[in-house]
């Protein structure tokens, strides 16, 4: 550790006590190591002087009365406001210092005074997100902490400072805003609002709790940790499975091979073989136009949703065929997409598949193909690096297909490095040796063509020989798999001869590559796979291969 840093963190404490155990004052700097070692658990409490004061004492003792192994840590700082506060976690490495499990964020009291220290709630807005995303910056790289933030108590308006202007503003502004932020960014939200609101008698001063007031947030806070760790401590070791009875209803038509039966083929088999019910569901939501226009042009966007009603029944070719439901299917497929990220981003599961249709990875920004309509592995990247501020995101395409559309939007962008194994020659007839990126992408797009015939031999030693040492160079910090099945031995539309054998153990090379650079943070999207037994079997290999 560099000496500045650690003169940072001394003075830190030394100007700002309460940054230290609740029990007695101990260095932040004995709690930095690693969290895989440590037998208990870290929390760091954030706020202004409401947290300064009792409640993160009194949650420790609840704590220890509940039997949880866990260290308080109380970084409330009076008379802050969210800007102070940012400054402050910015001015010290406060969270690379601490590496918490936990972190509690109560800020918002200081902004709504009507003094100099008045923050307008667009300000605060911002202050917030970008503490959200300090954290997240600083610690997804290791393991990502339970994240919890509270609304403001109510205020009992007085002449000066706290006014009725600024017990107005925490009802109409600033709670609606920090509930926003918490569904914006998948945080858990505490409700201290509530508890005060019905209790006013417990704030002494007209904003500051008494004893009784202290303790009963100390015991909400404690209900949300528990609930929290509770729900991970019961799913963190589960793969994610989404899926959804919607998606069938893309309907491409009669003999059309992406048809709704390979996804009931894979449900059915699943439950035959009892691995259903060992998949924690992942209800999908449909993702939103802001998402999606990360990586599709508004206008394609609203062609797509408009196609159908202005009676086209083809999506610039006769490959993609549309009806009456697509628009909104393709959305749900993009944000089932979405929502594995979000269940893996919050220890909820450890990975998860995604069995979508219709397929993506042929999907360039502003034009469909190959059955694809929206590029939902293209989409959830962009998700990775925007929502949850992770630079670097690999994706492994093995569909025996080539993903033009995948490689397209990438092909200058060395955030993302993007890996392909495929037969060829076969369509859309991309995917040379040659294809390695463009400017500053130059290098990040790998293609491994295969000739007709190849089989698991040829495919796992693309991924051992070619792609792991290179990801690992990469160190992607978030991986995602466009996971074709048509590679299979049986399949109608290739001509290679992967076995479910084989796709396990593709599996286990990419999960080795996110499990050593990503903290095994991993997302696999369903793409081809067109013989309706192969793709059942191949899906339950790559499943349990990534329950290993």
């Amino acid at each position: 550790m560099h000496k500045k840093f650690i003169c940072s963190i001394i003075v830190a404490i030394l100007l700002f006590p309460g940054l230290a155990d609740c029990q007695s004052p101990v260095p932040v700097s004995s709690f930095n190591e690693e969290k895989a070692g440590r037998k208990e658990l870290v929390i760091l409490c954030i706020g202004d002087s409401i947290t300064a004061g009792n409640y993160p004492a009194r949650l420790q003792v609840n704590l220890n009365k509940a039997g949880i192994p866990a260290k308080v840590l109380n970084a409330g700082m009076g008379g802050y406001t969210s800007g102070h506060y940012l400054k402050f976690m910015k001015s010290f490495g406060l969270f690379r210092a601490v590496k918490p499990d936990l972190v509690l964020l109560k800020l918002g009291t200081n902004d709504v005074r009507t003094d100099f220290l008045r923050t307008e709630t667009s300000r605060f807005v911002e202050n917030m997100e970008s503490i959200v995303r300090l954290i997240r910056e600083e610690l997804y790289q290791e393991s990502p902490p339970l994240l919890l933030i509270s609304t403001i108590l109510p205020i009992i308006p007085q002449p000066f400072v706290f006014t009725e202007s600024s017990a107005k503003r925490v009802i109409e502004d600033i709670n609606p805003a920090i509930r926003e932020i918490a569904d914006r960014f998948g945080l858990i939200l505490v409700d201290n609002f509530s508890l005060f609101e019905r209790h006013p008698e417990w704030l002494i001063d007209g904003v500051h709790p008494d004893e009784r007031g202290y303790q009963a947030m100390a015991d909400n806070w404690l209900a949300s940790i528990t609930e929290a760790l509770a729900k991970r401590a019961g799913s963190s070791g589960k793969t994610g499975f989404v899926y959804h009875e919607f998606y069938l209803q893309h309907n491409p038509g009669p003999g059309h091979p992406e048809e709704a039966g390979r996804l009931k083929s894979v449900v059915r088999h699943l439950e035959k073989r009892g691995l259903l019910c060992q998949l924690l569901p992942i209800e999908p939501l449909p993702a939103s136009l802001k998402w999606m226009a990360r990586v599709h042009t508004p206008q394609y966007i609203q062609y797509v949703q408009e196609a159908y009603q202005q009676g086209k029944r083809f999506i610039h070719s006769r490959d993609v065929p549309i009806s009456s439901d697509s628009f909104e299917v393709a959305r749900l497929a993009a944000g089932g997409v979405l929502q594995a990220i979000d269940a893996v981003m919050a220890g909820e599961v450890r990975n998860a598949f995604c069995l979508i249709r219709p397929p993506g990875h042929h999907a360039f920004r502003d034009r469909a193909s190959g059955f694809c309509i929206f590029n939902n592995v293209a989409i959830g990247a962009r998700y990775v690096q925007e929502k949850y501020h992770l630079q670097r995101v690999l994706i492994v395409d093995w569909d025996v297909h080539h993903g033009d559309g995948t490689q397209d939007i990438f092909y200058e962008d060395p955030t993302v490095l993007f890996f392909s194994v495929h037969q060829s020659p076969l369509f859309p007839g991309s995917g040379a040796r040659e294809e390695i990126g463009k400017g500053k992408g130059e290098g990040y797009t790998i293609n491994v063509p295969l000739p007709p015939g190849s089989g698991d031999k040829e495919f796992v030693a693309a991924l051992r020989e070619i792609l792991k040492p290179r990801a690992l160079d990469f160190n992607p910090d978030f991986v995602i798999i466009s996971a074709g099945f048509d590679a299979h031995k049986d399949d109608p539309l290739g001509g290679t001869k992967v076995t479910p054998e084989g796709f396990a153990e593709m599996t286990r090379i990419v999960k080795e590559i996110a499990e050593k650079s990503s903290s095994g943070r991993l997302v696999s999207v369903l793409e081809g796979g067109y013989n309706l037994p192969g793709l059942a079997q191949s899906v339950e290999a790559h499943i349990l291969a990534l329950q290993e």
